[in-house]
């Protein structure tokens, strides 16, 4: 099952759930609970420069076979010791751990089935194999297939209020700014002009346009809760399009994912690489 972490942030976890915990310090996205503890990936969010209100996954990690690696926005470390590595593919643990470039991410499997991916700068993804059901928690949720209960704390308890769940999963108080734990808040409301405008077919509007680049996707991949995500980030940005095609290409992903791979959303004139 996957689950991902995109834009100021926004969750899915790994049974559906999406949610916008806006934390400001590092907390456990998923973990093994099991005996074993085979595995744990953790996120540093930080706070958006332009806006306080709003918080962006600046930094991921995965701990496994007793290595700790980091993957930051412009380089990428071996945590236990700080060697940085300076060129992939890599591989630790006898090859039981291999870090590459795959497309715009640094994906580092691991023969547990556990893989992570990070675009070094806000787009992480977890993908955990059916073994790990029901033995897992985080802000990825719990993976039992049930998404009612997906807001669960370390000790079992499960929380309705997401800033709750959100802050129970906190490595440590020192991985805060200023040892404030968040989270930073609920944006402000969106003035009627800035979500009109990120609303029209020329900016988020685009992903559910019926003849748009994406609408060969849409029997496959609702774009409703993108769309969503998409106008609340350009809200968070007073109407900034700085993130626009991150957005898209959060739906692009997972479009592919699904298995849909005809269409052309780069020529949009603010995406074209």
């Amino acid at each position: 099952s996957v689950c991902v972490a995109y834009g100021d942030p926004h969750h899915k976890t790994f049974d559906g759930t999406a949610h916008d915990f806006q934390g400001t310090c590092r907390y456990t996205l998923t973990k093994d609970l099991g005996t074993g503890a085979d595995f744990n990936v953790e996120v540093q969010e930080v706070p958006l420069p332009w806006l306080t209100s709003a918080s962006v996954v600046r930094e991921v990690y995965l701990e496994a076979y007793g290595h700790r690696i980091a993957i930051r926005q412009q380089k990428i470390e071996i945590s236990e010791n700080g060697e940085e590595i300076r060129s992939l593919p890599f591989s630790l643990a006898d090859g039981r751990i291999q870090v590459q470039l795959s497309g715009l991410f640094v994906h580092i499997q691991t023969d547990l089935g556990v893989e992570v991916f990070y675009d070094g700068n806000h787009y992480a993804k977890v993908e955990v194999p059916s073994n790990y059901q029901n033995r897992v928690g985080g802000l990825c949720g719990n993976f039992n297939g049930n998404p009612d209960d997906d807001f669960t704390t370390p000790d079992g308890t499960v929380v309705s209020d997401v800033n709750s769940f959100g802050r129970s999963w906190l490595t440590s108080v020192a991985t805060c700014p200023g040892g404030i734990v968040g989270p930073v808040g609920e944006p402000p409301s969106c003035p009627d002009d800035i979500r009109a405008t990120a609303e029209s077919a020329e900016r988020c509007g685009l992903l559910k346009k019926p003849d748009g680049p994406f609408a060969a996707c849409h029997g496959t991949v609702d774009p409703e809760r993108f769309f969503d995500n998409c106008v609340f980030d350009m809200c968070a940005r007073n109407g900034d399009v700085v993130g626009l095609c991150e957005d898209f290409e959060t739906y692009a992903d997972a479009c592919v994912e699904a298995g849909v791979h005809s269409f052309f959303w780069r020529d949009h004139s603010l995406c074209r690489k």
